[in-house]
């Protein structure tokens, strides 16, 4: 796409936000298929309680599939979902403190009895 000078008419910026929001929605097009796109996840939280789910677990499919397949766990512990990770980006996330205290708050859950 190339760009055109605009010279500040109403019809000009009409015309420039309507093609901003034809590729916004491209984005956003292309975004949902990458996340519909089956690969690898690997859960990074710790095993629950009832074995259910163990630590290091990983899964093949898209991040819907697998997180309809662990609804039950995610309803009990909402933050499963957060420490599912594509495979491809598990050197740079564990790295990350963030899902260290998300595993934290995570075990605190387990001893709270939900």
């Amino acid at each position: 796409m190339t760009k055109k000078k605009t010279t500040g008419t109403v019809e000009n910026i009409e015309t420039e936000a309507a093609s901003i929001g034809e590729n916004v929605s491209e984005t956003d097009t292309i975004k949902a298929a990458k996340e519909n796109t089956p690969k690898k996840y690997i859960y990074l939280g710790a095993s629950l309680p009832d074995h259910s789910l163990k630590e290091n677990t990983v899964f093949d499919g898209t991040l819907e599939e697998i997180k309809l397949f662990l609804q039950t766990e995610i309803t009990k512990y909402p933050l499963i979902k957060e420490l599912l990770v594509p495979v491809e980006r598990l050197a740079e996330t564990e790295k990350g403190s963030r899902i260290s205290g998300l595993k934290k708050e995570l075990i605190k859950s387990f001893e709270r009895g939900h």
